[in-house]
């Protein structure tokens, strides 16, 4: 019997034993990654802590190439939680488009601007599409 809920567990219990013996590479990828499959168990809260663990991560290490998905996952987690926080999801998603771009990512990039589309159409009518997110 397949039980997600209790592999998230062990997943985050084998980043947390990674973390007390000090190994810090790829580990803000792993946190990423559990952390955009909590969405799926509606873990925004805990999701949320793993994406700026993972920042705070990235920023001590230099180890900086999955920065723009980091950010999409937190603009994701930000728009989907409730009460969402359009702003905050605007401010992730711009940021991540900004990472993809300095690295050349376009495909990435185009991915980004897709989901924050998706996130401010899904907070009603009134809200306008940034002008940084046009398509190019």
């Amino acid at each position: 019997m397949i039980r997600p809920r209790a592999n998230l567990k062990k997943l985050s219990a084998c980043i947390d034993r990674l973390l007390k013996y000090n190994v810090y590479l790829t580990v803000p990828f792993y946190q990423a990654c559990l952390a955009a499959q909590m969405v799926r168990y509606r873990q925004h809260a805990t999701a949320l802590k793993l994406t700026e663990a993972a920042l705070k991560i990235m920023a001590r290490t230099r180890e900086t190439w999955f920065e723009p998905e980091i950010y999409r996952i937190r603009g994701m987690l930000l728009a989907d939680r409730r009460p969402a926080d359009p702003s905050g999801a605007e401010t992730a998603f711009k940021r991540s488009l900004h990472e993809a771009r300095r690295r050349k990512c376009a495909g990435l990039g185009a991915t980004h601007r897709a989901q924050l589309r998706r996130s401010l159409a899904r907070e009603g009518p009134g809200n306008q599409r940034p002008t940084s997110c046009s398509s190019r």
